[in-house]
């Protein structure tokens, strides 16, 4: 059997690259703990195997039931599906997921022989002709990609870029990028460094759900406004940390100093470990504590007007005609921030009193402008789990130029 040949220019774009999008200390501190695990000792020669057509792979635990839509409807075209959650490095090294075959990894510099035998062993462990990943922007994906298209295989990142071009999903070294409208696509053209060239397909997005509440909204009650506030995963960033933590605080300033004819109700991140019930803890009992396994729209039926630091999940709400509020962040205004668009960016506490009041007001064209805004973020106002089926099953039968 042969092995992989030494790739030194594939080394050092991808060196360069992490050093790019991570900086130096970053990633040399991640190069050197991936370089104390001893790989070839820690294998599985005998782990089995499974003949799937197609891989999820998915990012979290929690991530499995959000793409249950996905599953379903790959398994009702016949196919066999496996799924996988990509665990923590201690974990994978304590289960053993390393291939067995060091021809594969051996000759690489022992920071990328980590990913690498991890990678390899995905594929011997489930054979997929296709593997799907889940906003995938790791150093995971390149190996993933050559151990994929070794065996025959294709490797496809379903994903958005709702927000401005970044750094995030920079990683573009997959067969097929897919992804949910025309502004993710326009924003990945414009990231400003990238490690690949996959194509780039619109698509839509399989984390919609309930059709019957897509793309109508529901007119104001009588009542007090009803806000709910989408919390958002934990940022590695410390900036960004910080950033968020200052619009918690402006979110609890404004319910104790404004928030008089108004029910609110907050819905934690699926990722948060308690976090925001911690971080507000004075509002436990003003609030209304959404359960973030429920369905969004669900969830919405109960609310009129959407708020966050910023999460995508905002966009997604704007698909069942409910406006939406941000705090605003570097750059997203240039994408986002127009009442006109449904999406009202602020930066204290009396904008977000101004904000709800102008949306309530004028309720009926927020509502409007709110799903204006979803249709140019989503190709289309529905689960696209069977469009995305559709697409996975050719890659399954002819590959990506099928």
């Amino acid at each position: 059997m042969s092995g992989i040949c030494v790739d030194k220019d594939f080394i050092r774009r991808l060196d360069r690259y992490g050093i790019a999008r991570d900086g130096f200390p970053r990633f040399l501190f991640r190069s050197l703990v991936k370089s104390l695990y001893p790989v070839s000792l820690l294998s599985r020669p005998d782990q089995g195997c499974e003949n799937a057509d197609v891989l999820l792979l998915h990012p979290t635990k929690s991530h499995v039931a959000r793409a249950d839509s996905l599953a379903g409807s790959l398994r009702k075209r016949g196919m066999v599906v496996a799924e996988h959650v990509v665990d923590t490095a201690v974990q994978l090294a304590k289960n053993r997921m390393f291939s067995a075959n060091e021809l594969y990894y051996k000759h690489l510099p022992s920071r990328w022989r980590f990913n690498a035998a991890y990678a390899q062993w995905l594929v011997e462990r489930y054979r997929p002709r296709v593997i799907v990943t889940f906003m995938d922007d790791s150093f995971l994906t390149p190996f993933l990609h050559r151990a994929a298209n070794r065996s025959g295989g294709v490797l496809v990142n379903l994903a958005h870029a709702f927000c401005w071009p970044s750094m995030d999903f920079s990683m573009f070294d997959v067969d097929l990028f897919l992804v949910f409208g025309r502004t993710s696509e326009e924003n990945l053209a414009s990231v400003p460094v990238r490690f690949g060239d996959g194509e780039v397909r619109e698509v839509g997005s399989i984390y919609l759900q309930d059709s019957a509440l897509l793309g109508r909204g529901t007119e104001l009650g009588r009542g007090p406004l009803r806000v709910l506030w989408l919390g958002q995963c934990i940022p590695e960033s410390r900036r960004l940390r910080e950033k968020m933590e200052k619009d918690l605080g402006a979110f609890e300033r404004w319910i104790h100093g404004y928030a008089g004819d108004v029910n609110v109700g907050i819905r934690p991140h699926p990722e948060d470990r308690g976090h925001i019930r911690r971080r507000l803890k004075s509002l436990v009992s003003r609030c209304e504590w959404v359960s973030a396994n429920e369905p969004l729209g669900q969830s919405l039926e109960r609310f009129d007007v959407v708020l966050s630091s910023f999460s995508s999940a905002t966009i997604e709400s704007a698909a069942y005609g409910r406006p939406v509020v941000a705090f605003l962040h570097p750059g997203l205004s240039d994408v986002l921030g127009k009442p006109s668009q449904g999406f009202w960016l602020v930066r204290s506490e009396a904008e977000l009193d101004r904000a709800l009041q102008s949306i309530k007001e004028n309720y009926s064209a927020a509502r409007e402008a709110a799903l204006a805004l979803a249709k140019t973020h989503f190709c289309c106002l529905e689960n696209a789990s069977h469009r995305y089926a559709v697409e996975i099953e050719k890659l399954a039968l002819y590959g990506p130029k099928g």
